[in-house]
């Protein structure tokens, strides 16, 4: 049986290895023993809030409330990655919007012309 962590339940996904860890560790982990540090991250996407690794997963997993079921919490490395300092934003290239209802590329753009 494949055990999982507690964000798989809040977040969804699969528990596993951080896919950017050559050797595959696929442990879990109590989630307070996260202790990486989050300056850089957050000088990177230049965002303020959270403190400390913990607060940074649990802000993106939308736990905005500490609980007293935190220091039961556990987590895999796959999920640390995506919620912690390995996310990212992702291709600033790409529109988000859906291409059903951003009608991006439909029609040919026309430049104004000059009076």
């Amino acid at each position: 049986m494949e055990s999982c962590c507690s964000f798989k339940a809040l977040v969804g996904g699969v528990c596993g290895y951080d896919p950017k860890d050559r050797k595959h560790d696929s442990k879990i982990v109590p989630l307070l023993s996260c202790d990486k540090d989050i300056n850089h991250h957050k000088s990177l996407y230049k965002f303020t809030g959270p403190e400390d690794e913990v607060e940074l997963i649990l802000c993106r997993a939308a736990k905005f409330t500490e609980s007293k079921s935190l220091s039961s919490m556990t987590i895999c490395q796959n999920h640390q990655s995506k919620l912690g300092i390995g996310w990212s934003r992702g291709s600033s290239t790409r529109c988000r919007v859906l291409e059903e209802i951003s009608y991006h590329g439909k029609e040919k753009g026309v430049w104004p012309k000059g009076v």
